[in-house]
């Protein structure tokens, strides 16, 4: 994403939560609470401990497992690494000799945002 992508997107996602939203639930219920979310904590100046945070850097930006660490969040309703489809998806889609984790098949079912196989392929869970 360029930085000018990058401030569009941050643009239209404060005028989502931060004005469409509650305009519109304003003019059907004006005594109804709302609080922006999805994601609102570390944009735009917010801490990381106001409002809900989303954390997909080992997977978008290909960080190492350590940065989880680094971001913690008060509340965080998405953080992680891509899985793997349940089993009985896997089969409608491969042929026995495709179901290893690191084969063709399966990394090519395992895209990041841009359109490239993370190569980040968990083995065993870090300690």
């Amino acid at each position: 994403m360029t930085e000018a992508q990058q401030q569009t997107f941050e643009r239209q996602t404060a005028e989502l939560f931060e004005e469409l939203i509650p305009s519109a639930l304003h003019a059907v219920d004006p005594d109804q609470a709302y609080i922006p979310s999805s994601p609102m904590a570390g944009w735009g100046g917010r801490g990381l401990n106001e409002g809900d945070y989303h954390y997909w850097g080992v997977w978008h930006v290909k960080h190492p497992f350590e940065k989880f660490d680094d971001h913690v969040a008060r509340f965080m309703s998405e953080w992680g690494f891509q899985g793997f489809s349940d089993i009985h998806s896997v089969r409608r889609f491969t042929v026995p000799e495709d179901r290893a984790i690191d084969s063709r098949v399966m990394l090519l079912h395992q895209r990041c945002w841009d359109g490239q196989p993370s190569g980040q392929v968990v083995r065993q869970p870090p300690d």
